[in-house]
């Protein structure tokens, strides 16, 4: 009898833990399942996003060759837009790549400025160029608005304004070359570059799938959470130490004298931003230095009477969680170029007529001081 009882049970333990091991199974296959459907969602909603950010503004229709491409290959006989150089060495390639391009309006700022403002989103009669470059500081922004305004006679000219870009202990970044702002640094700079070889200019493209355009916007791939904590970490790096000084406000005077003297309509504003780079500026204890520093400026825009528009504060849709890239913002510090082309509404710059029609009716993004 116990010999049946024992039988018995084990059959029974044997049953419970073959149902255990079914189950068990059954659970991590759902759960793989389960994986696989998040990242395969995550990954059509980049895809759907980059397709967004590409294709807010359709690409105008290209302009002919100019005489530079005889001169120089890096600026236009080849697509130097699809290349390393402009994306690694962006101080040098930018300096030269704008020379054949159109300047009925130019953008100037950082990346959030080449990431967000596309100008093929305007009318082909406003054709312009991005200016932007990554991490552009106001003594930079002078220099490039002096060598611009050299070679360009704008109609408008926008400048996207931060404030790590008037922190008096960086004022420039490694690959600024302070000769640009001589009148001979066109002329060096392309002889130096012609005497590059072929196959060191003509490197791969960035791997990460993000490209400049023609026009100097660069199409963005969107974020994870990781990339956006890793950012987190580098913003806190810049703004660490921040200091004011007043060097970067005499720069941006100098900046906007430059192109008045060219009788170009200048438009200055503060960047829009997530409120997830707004708590590094509390962490960090520079709320009152940010709100010093839009006072700073304002006082430029007035006493130079310039246009000047603020959209750093109570933007739409800046205050829901970020996790990753959304139709807003690429990450907390950069918006993204469907943001942009609110924002080029909105500063009065004549939106192309499709772009117009998908930014029509939305909410008022941003106040105008100036």
């Amino acid at each position: 009898m116990h010999t049946t009882t024992i039988s018995n049970v084990s059959h029974a333990v044997a049953l419970s833990t073959r149902r255990w091991s079914i189950l068990s199974i059954l659970t991590a296959l759902l759960t793989t399942y389960a994986s696989i459907s998040a990242a395969a969602n995550a990954q059509r909603i980049d895809v759907e996003l980059k397709r967004a950010y590409a294709d807010i503004c359709p690409p105008q229709a290209a302009s002919a060759p100019s005489s530079l491409s005889a001169l120089l290959p890096t600026a236009a006989a080849w697509p130097y837009e699809k290349y390393a150089d402009i994306y690694l060495r962006q101080r040098l390639a930018k300096s030269l790549h704008f020379l054949d391009k159109p300047d009925r309006v130019v953008f100037l700022g950082s990346s959030t400025v080449y990431r967000g403002m596309n100008p093929d989103c305007l009318v082909t009669e406003f054709a312009g160029y991005n200016l932007g470059i990554s991490s552009l500081r106001m003594k930079e922004a002078a220099a490039f608005a002096q060598h611009y305004t050299r070679w360009k006679s704008p109609r408008i000219a926008v400048v996207g304004l931060e404030l790590f870009q008037f922190d008096g202990a960086r004022q420039s970044e490694t690959g600024f070359d302070p000769t640009i702002e001589r009148a001979w640094y066109t002329h060096s700079t392309i002889l130096a570059e012609q005497l590059r070889s072929d196959a060191e200019r003509r490197q791969p493209a960035d791997t990460t799938g993000e490209y400049f355009l023609a026009n100097g916007f660069c199409v963005t791939t969107p974020r994870s959470e990781m990339q956006l904590s890793r950012i987190d970490t580098e913003n806190r790096a810049v703004y660490d130490r921040f200091e004011h000084a007043e060097e970067p406000y005499r720069d941006l005077t100098r900046l906007v004298r430059q192109f008045a003297q060219k009788g170009t309509r200048v438009i200055l504003y503060f960047s829009p931003f997530h409120d997830r780079l707004l708590r590094t500026f509390v962490e960090l204890g520079l709320t009152m230095k940010f709100e010093d520093f839009k006072r700073r400026v304002t006082q430029i825009a007035t006493d130079e009477n310039v246009e000047l528009f603020d959209f750093s504060s109570n933007l739409t849709r800046a205050s829901e969680p970020l996790t990753s890239s959304n139709i807003t913002f690429i990450d907390q510090s950069h918006f993204s170029p469907i943001l942009g082309a609110r924002l080029m509404n909105e500063i009065g710059l004549p939106l192309a007529p499709g772009v117009r029609a998908r930014v029509a009716n939305q909410p008022k993004l941003g106040l105008r001081l100036r």
